[in-house]
């Protein structure tokens, strides 16, 4: 029902899943209009002092609601607002499961420095009604 607030459905003919022989249109309607979600990291700290231990930021998040190509950025930027590093992610199909690492460096390369950053997840959509297109995480660097 494309008339109801907060909905949206995508319906492809043909079969439903290769598991079941049939004609039939399956339609998948989620509640709601996240585009991000269950946005997780295994800490909000980074120690990238080569130990193996928590040199690097691991992001976990799942992306829904988008059907045509687009872009999945992961910034990292300083508490005056400028940029330290920006991840692009680009797939065909962009719906599914990401896992993007932070290792801790600038744009150039370089560790960062210690101090307080704030992590950015965010997904180019073209729809008004789509939310969480952006999801914000305070992150830590530790020596």
């Amino acid at each position: 029902n494309s008339t109801a607030p907060g909905f949206w459905q995508r319906v492809d003919a043909g079969n439903a899943t290769e598991l079941v022989d049939s004609q039939v249109t399956t339609v998948l309607a989620l509640g709601g209009n996240s585009v991000i979600s269950e946005v997780r990291m295994d800490s909000e700290i980074v120690t990238p002092n080569g130990d193996g231990i928590n040199d690097e930021l691991i992001f976990n998040f799942g992306v829904a609601r988008v059907n045509a190509a687009k872009a999945v950025k992961l910034t990292i930027y300083d508490l005056s607002g400028a940029l330290v590093s920006e991840m692009v992610e680009r797939r065909p199909d962009p719906r599914g499961n990401y896992v993007l690492a932070w290792p801790a460096e600038d744009s150039s390369g370089q560790v960062v420095p210690p101090g307080i950053y704030l992590a950015r997840i965010e997904v180019d959509v073209d729809s008004e009604s789509a939310v969480s297109t952006s999801v914000d995480r305070v992150i830590y660097v530790a020596y």
